[in-house]
C-alpha cells in the first residue's frame, strides 16, 4: 500500500471440516497479472535488491504443513491472499 495515503486491510479466518483458512486483502495498487506466480519465487521483488523472501518462505511453511496459498489481484483495485492448511481441532495441531 506503498504510495497511498489512505488504504484498508482486511483479514478473514475461518475453519471447516478439518480446514483453516485465511483472507488477507487490501485495496492498495495490486500485482501485475504477469508476476502473480513470480512473485513467491525467492529472491523476486519489485523494491529492489537482497529482498523478495517473504512469500518465498511463506509458500514454502504453508506447504510443509500440507496446505497452499493462493493470490488473486486486480491492478488498481485489490489483491487477496489465501491460506488454506489441514488443521486438526482436537489435538489443536497443523
Amino acid at each position: 500500500m506503498e504510495g497511498q495515503q489512505e488504504g484498508e486491510i482486511g483479514l478473514l479466518l475461518h475453519y471447516q471440516n478439518g480446514w483453516l483458512s485465511c483472507e488477507v486483502s487490501d485495496d492498495g495498487p495490486g500485482i501485475d497479472p504477469t508476476q502473480l506466480e513470480a512473485i513467491f519465487t525467492k529472491g523476486f521483488s519489485t523494491k529492489g535488491e537482497n529482498r523478495g523472501v517473504g512469500l518465498f518462505l511463506a509458500r514454502q511453511q504453508i506447504q510443509n504443513l500440507g496446505g497452499d496459498i493462493t493470490v488473486e489481484s486486480e491492478p488498481g483495485v485489490f489483491t487477496q491472499f489465501f491460506v488454506h492448511i489441514p488443521w486438526d481441532s482436537e489435538r489443536n495441531i497443523a
